[in-house]
């Protein structure tokens, strides 16, 4: 009789001995946060993560399952992990303006305009480290989770026209200046008409890229305009037989040629 009341006390011993020594420890990428008993096993809760992140819920260790039954613990695992989801963030004028989970990726729209800084104007998204506008919404880039807004400044004055894709470039990025890039517009006069050459976005960039390879933009794009005043002078026939005053003095036609000069700075974008 007595072994059997040791026996039972053995027993009831054991089972409080296991229960109360139940402990389940919750980690968040591998940092503790938190830790429970088994009298007050429940759900922990959500965690405060930063926004890169999204939590999705609490998994047992060594399981991608996401634990739905908090009433009665699991006495065989003591480790708990959460299970997280890339944000993939975007952001205007170096803030944070919206956050998307990797799994919903699609176009975040327009920022709003009161939001985009008086003088500047919103052209699309930028993703890290590209320098293109993004237009594939359909698939996330490899490794990127950051998308910067381009906004260009619309109160300088250009007759780059149609060309000018970019005035200024403000995606709010760590960029290195490499220097300045000078290129003006060429002419030539054919049967004494001026024919003159524009210039485009494409020409600066090529400018630039001639003297500094790593460059990725023209920023702040700058245009001054010359006037030159050329003599035509012709033989008895009416053919033009020079087209420089310095040679030819007496004139009998002045040709004026107004031309455009572009200065920028060429950029490296981190």
């Amino acid at each position: 009789m007595k072994k059997l009341a040791l026996a039972l006390l053995l027993i009831v011993a054991l089972v409080f001995t296991s229960c109360s020594t139940f402990r389940a420890d919750y980690y968040v990428e591998d940092k503790f946060y938190t830790t429970q008993e088994a009298d007050t096993f429940a759900d922990p809760g959500e965690p405060s993560l930063p926004y890169s992140k999204v939590f999705i819920g609490w998994a047992q260790d060594g399981s991608d399952e996401i634990v739905t039954d908090w009433t009665v613990p699991d006495n065989k695992t003591h480790r708990y992990d959460a299970v997280l989801e890339d944000n993939v963030c975007f952001y205007l004028n170096g803030r944070l303006w919206k956050a998307i989970p990797v799994s919903e990726f699609a176009d975040p729209g327009e920022p709003e305009e009161k939001l985009i800084p008086r003088g500047y104007e919103f052209l699309g998204w930028l993703a890290e480290p590209d320098y293109q506008i993004f237009t594939d919404w359909e698939n996330l880039p490899e490794n990127v989770l950051r998308f910067d807004a381009l906004l260009v400044e619309t109160s300088v004055q250009s007759d780059i026209g149609a060309h000018n894709v970019k005035l200024n470039f403000n995606p709010y990025r760590q960029i290195e200046v490499l220097g300045p890039v000078f290129i003006s517009e060429t002419y030539e006069i054919v049967d004494g008409s001026v024919k003159i050459g524009g210039i485009g976005y494409n020409d600066m960039m090529k400018a630039a890229v001639e003297k500094y390879p790593e460059a990725d933009q023209v920023i702040d794009i700058v245009v001054d305009y010359t006037t030159e005043r050329y003599t035509i002078q012709y033989d008895s026939n009416g053919n033009i037989i020079d087209e420089l005053s310095q040679k030819y003095p007496a004139s009998v036609k002045d040709v004026y040629i107004r031309t455009a000069s572009y200065t920028g700075l060429a950029i490296n974008i981190k």
